[in-house]
């Protein structure tokens, strides 16, 4: 029985962020589907949902990561992460999300909803069915 016990925790802590797809963000950040429409930004261990459900607008911007979140209740907040320093600010509305940018020297930022990754192929594909 304790066997079991730690098998299933060694299970869920494998597969505690497992993701559908993921996009890969600077210093090893991602942003992963979770769910159809669902969307989250991963630490670089893994491991850990820093911002999320759902992310549904981002930029990125040299080292920094930023975002539009919808929570499940339908509020919306910004998000900023740096990534250089692993610092995030989170739950921000507009005008703190536009200072803390402009504090860090972001300017003009175009969010962007998530979508897949285009697909990269190789001069093998070519020969694939």
């Amino acid at each position: 029985m304790k066997a079991v016990g730690l098998l299933l925790i060694a299970l869920l802590a494998f597969t505690a962020c497992n993701t559908d797809y993921e996009v890969p963000l600077p210093n090893k950040y991602v942003l992963g589907r979770i769910s159809p429409g669902e969307f989250v930004v991963v630490a670089p261990d893994h491991r850990h949902i820093l911002v999320g459900p759902t992310v549904y607008e981002y930029a990125v911007v040299g080292a920094i990561i930023t975002g539009h979140v919808r929570a499940p209740g339908g509020a919306t907040s910004y998000f900023i992460i740096d990534t250089d320093k692993a610092a995030l600010a989170e739950r921000l509305g507009r005008d703190s999300w536009n200072r803390e940018l402009a504090a860090c020297g972001v300017r003009d930022v175009r969010l962007v909803p998530p979508s897949r990754p285009a697909r990269r192929y190789g001069v093998l594909d070519l020969f694939r069915r």
